[in-house]
């Protein structure tokens, strides 16, 4: 399910997100699918009146939050597509039937080409209902949500917010068909149970939206949220209204299945779900990559910080999040977590054989990464040196706690000459000043 909260004013976005911004300009994210799944009563109220369906709905109520309740609305029968079969609540009227109806079935080949799985439905169809799906309309809390295998309907419906698509583009549109949609196919492979790895089915849907849109990417504005916040547990439980779980299971998995598709290939997510039914969580990427959790991990923290991607034909390499990383990733009972320290790093160039580093600052700290080896050396505070190896690419990460300017000195045994460098923040890459 994809949602966004706004509480002052609508801001309007190319994304099937919806935000809502508080007085201190924060954004405030929810999952629904859990709450939704506690509220099913799993009637099944399908009813067919003159072309005419009545169904079962789920509105948001967004002054008590995730309280949701359910109504019955009629709605109106528009057309049909290979795959889908599209209505609108009664209440409304029709626009752009066409854009809708192509949008769907270009993200539906895209997508049941990728995983050979048609999508979990119970009668071999799927429906696209559009419908208010939030209390107001000036602040959109829900764009769309679905419930394979616990639909109150009985049906496989795709439940889109009708004020959403007049306020978005066709983009935005086939973001949250596509992404809503590999739900659908999740279940096929497993049942998507109650807060059940939401990073890992979360995080695949997103992968697989931006996938379906060749060229674009449907969240990259809001990966700059994760500015905001110094650490991101990943795997984390998810409450409601809860920032954090957002962050950590969108958009820092979105992130984390992108750098491992560019690392294994673009069928790693296939596979992944191909063994959904085996595994779950961080035993299950062990199982399909081969390697240590805490490996990959590490490796997808500097990949991500360095923009270091091998080039593949779905551009995934243009989305990476400059994340501020730290020379431990931390383990919490089963939680991962990122305590992002490092703001920029520079490169060596004309490596001496043996330097020593020194910092202005007990809160500074460096890491060394080796590009060519893969390989990270930690600094100890103050002063070290370090013995380089032959024909490899060095990047050195400075880790600072402080948002002031720092000096470091980089110190040439061979030939004993001191360098002084000051460290220019806020750039995509560090500026390097010889003092």
């Amino acid at each position: 399910m994809k949602v966004i909260l706004i509480i002052l004013f609508l801001i309007l976005s190319n994304l099937n997100y919806l935000v809502i911004d508080s007085s201190q300009e924060q954004k405030f994210y929810i999952s629904l699918t859990p709450f939704l799944l506690k509220s099913s009563n799993f009637i099944s109220y399908f009813q067919k009146e003159n072309n005419q369906e009545k169904f079962i709905v789920y509105i948001s109520n967004l002054e008590k939050g995730c309280e949701f309740k359910s109504t019955t609305i009629t709605a109106k029968y528009l057309g049909s597509t290979k795959h889908f079969d599209i209505y609108l609540n009664s209440d409304y009227s029709a626009k752009n039937y066409n854009i809708i109806a192509k949008s769907a079935e270009e993200v539906y080949e895209r997508i049941i080409e990728y995983f050979n799985k048609t999508p979990y439905n119970k009668e071999e169809r799927l429906i696209l209902l559009f419908t208010p799906l939030n209390e107001k309309t000036q602040s959109l809390m829900v764009s769309g949500y679905t419930m394979p295998g616990y639909d109150v309907n009985n049906k496989s419906i795709i439940y889109i917010d009708i004020n959403f698509i007049y306020l978005s583009n066709e983009i935005a549109l086939k973001d949250i068909i596509a992404h809503e949609l590999t739900h659908y196919v999740q279940a096929a492979f497993s049942p998507l149970e109650e807060d059940n790895d939401l990073w890992i089915i979360e995080g695949t849907a997103n992968f697989m939206s931006d996938y379906a849109i060749v060229g674009y990417n449907p969240i990259s504005s809001e990966l700059n949220s994760l500015m905001d916040y110094t650490n991101i547990t990943f795997g984390k439980k998810m409450y409601c209204l809860d920032i954090e779980g957002y962050l950590s299971n969108y958009l820092l998995s979105y992130l984390f299945f992108i750098y491992l598709s560019e690392k294994y290939g673009i069928d790693i997510v296939k596979k992944i779900w191909e063994n959904y039914k085996y595994y779950k969580g961080f035993t299950l990427i062990e199982k399909v990559t081969g390697e240590k959790f805490t490996d990959l991990y590490k490796e997808f923290v500097f990949k991500n910080y360095l923009g270091n991607y091998k080039g593949t034909p779905f551009l995934f390499e243009n989305t990476y999040f400059k994340f501020k990383a730290n020379k431990v990733v931390k383990s919490e009972i089963n939680y991962w977590k990122i305590n992002p320290l490092a703001f920029d790093y520079f490169t060596f160039d004309n490596i001496p054989k043996l330097i020593s580093i020194s910092t202005f600052n007990d809160n500074v700290q460096a890491i060394l990464y080796d590009e060519i080896l893969n390989k990270t050396y930690d600094f100890p505070k103050n002063t070290t040196s370090f013995q380089f190896f032959e024909n490899s690419k060095y990047i050195l990460i400075i880790l600072n706690t402080g948002n002031l300017t720092e000096r470091i000195t980089i110190t040439n045994y061979n030939v004993k000459e001191i360098k002084k460098y000051e460290i220019k923040k806020g750039l995509n890459k560090i500026n390097i000043e010889k003092l």
